[in-house]
């Protein structure tokens, strides 16, 4: 999520851990998702304004950045294919977005759309 350019695989979003460290995952479509947002909302989302908390294991040194700033949704690539990045729990930090408000509304939408399990690959 916080590298400048994500990996081109899915990812597993996570519905409910457990308090072992599993948890209960969805695998949906990215098509899927672009199809139910509003271009604003796509536009918005391909907007480098969402600040992303680079967790700890994933920093090499003390000179590597705590945080980086990126768009969610990568739009501006070959053959207008589309990437995604997210991880609500890194998005803004951990302090829900009070320090990063400007597409906070947008996250929260994209939060309850990932709980659609309409959108869900079955």
């Amino acid at each position: 999520s916080f590298e400048s350019h994500p990996p081109s695989h899915f990812a597993l979003h996570t519905i409910s851990q457990d308090v072992y460290g599993g948890g209960l995952s969805q695998v949906l479509s990215g098509n899927m998702l672009l199809r139910v947002l509003s271009p604003e909302m796509q536009q918005i989302l391909s907007s480098p304004i969402f600040t992303f908390h680079v967790p700890n294991e994933f920093r090499g040194d003390d000179e590597s950045p705590k945080s980086v700033t990126q768009s969610i949704l990568m739009s501006n690539l070959p053959h207008g294919q589309k990437l995604w990045r997210f991880r609500a729990d890194i998005i803004c930090g951990d302090d829900d977005g009070k320090h990063c408000p400007k597409g906070m509304r947008e996250v929260k939408h994209l939060q309850k759309l990932l709980r659609n399990p309409s959108l869900s690959i079955r």
